[in-house]
């Protein structure tokens, strides 16, 4: 059983990062990096329970999957393979991030 989050996943992670310190620096207020760090610790701690998850979403492209984090407003996107789970990226809940072709 393990737990994988390919470089475009950890590359969505690090873009929310990047974009909580800004705001934090915006508003001299360290508090919206600290709660970042927090949704992201959370975020990484359901992902690594999907290897056992049993409840999923048909995913955007065939063949994968979507879980919805409960702490934060966010899609995992991933695949499969028995208990083995790649990350394949992250969106926000809240965004139009199927692409129309």
């Amino acid at each position: 059983m393990s737990v994988l989050w390919t470089p475009a996943a950890l590359e969505d992670r690090q873009r929310l990062l990047d974009a909580a310190f800004v705001r934090a620096m915006e508003h001299e207020d360290p508090v919206i990096y600290r709660a970042s760090l927090e949704a992201d610790a959370n975020m990484e701690q359901e992902a690594d329970a999907l290897d056992g998850v049993a409840t999923w979403r048909q995913g955007p492209l065939e063949g994968t999957r979507l879980y919805v984090c409960r702490s934060t407003r966010h899609l995992l996107v991933y695949t499969r393979d028995g208990n083995d789970v790649r990350i394949i990226s992250l969106a926000p809940a809240a965004s139009d991030w199927k692409r129309s072709t």
